[in-house]
């Protein structure tokens, strides 16, 4: 435990005797065993999962179903090992579940993951704005997303007012055809309501 953790190998180094001796039959008498506690862990089955990874006789995967923990866990007790496999679980899947991929690179400063996140998290924002998990994202990042996604619509309703086929005409059949015109404007202001993100067009936004 203590080559895994800095935080372990403090506590190990600086452990004394419980108060409460245990009594050893073997050799008749009380053994003065250092005691830990470890402060706000409620439940011992997900450190239990954490101690199985380090510890290469259980194989335990990093999945979305404890992701969370191990990242608090390894964060918590400065776990190097946990900490770097539950970042590349993240660097792989988190096209899987962008928006809670999101959440944790925003708590934990993994600024790859949170960049590239951010790019699927905007291609659906009005639904992920609806979750109770967007409202758990830090202040600074929801607002960075709203502010981002404003402007962005702001943008796609001035493009659609400009008349960019004033005067165009591709073919000699069109001269006198109003209506060409209004089904090339139609098309126009149908496509640039698609999403555009990560597109030139829109780093320029």
């Amino acid at each position: 435990m203590g080559l895994a953790s800095k935080v372990f190998q403090d506590m190990f180094d600086c452990a004394t005797p419980s108060s409460q001796n245990d009594y050893n039959n073997n050799n008749g008498i009380y053994d003065k065993i250092p005691e830990l506690t470890l402060e706000g862990e409620s439940t011992a089955l997900t450190f239990e999962d954490v101690l199985s990874f380090i510890y290469p006789n259980t194989f335990i995967p990093i999945g979305w179903n404890n992701v969370s923990e191990f990242l608090r866990i390894a964060d918590k007790y400065m776990m190097d090992s946990v900490l770097s496999a539950s970042k590349t679980f993240l660097e792989r899947e988190f096209r899987k579940k962008p928006l809670y991929a999101l959440y944790l690179a925003d708590i934990y400063l993994f600024r790859e993951i949170y960049k590239e996140s951010t790019k699927l998290v905007f291609e659906k924002f009005p639904d992920y704005k609806r979750t109770n998990l967007f409202q758990e994202l830090s202040i600074i990042t929801r607002s960075k997303l709203i502010n981002q996604y404003t402007k962005y619509t702001n943008a796609l309703q001035k493009l659609s007012k400009i008349d960019f086929t004033s005067g165009y005409l591709h073919c000699t059949e069109c001269s006198s055809s109003l209506n060409h015109n209004n089904e090339i404007n139609k098309k126009f202001s149908e496509r640039v309501r698609q999403s555009i993100y990560g597109s030139s067009t829109f780093e320029k936004i």
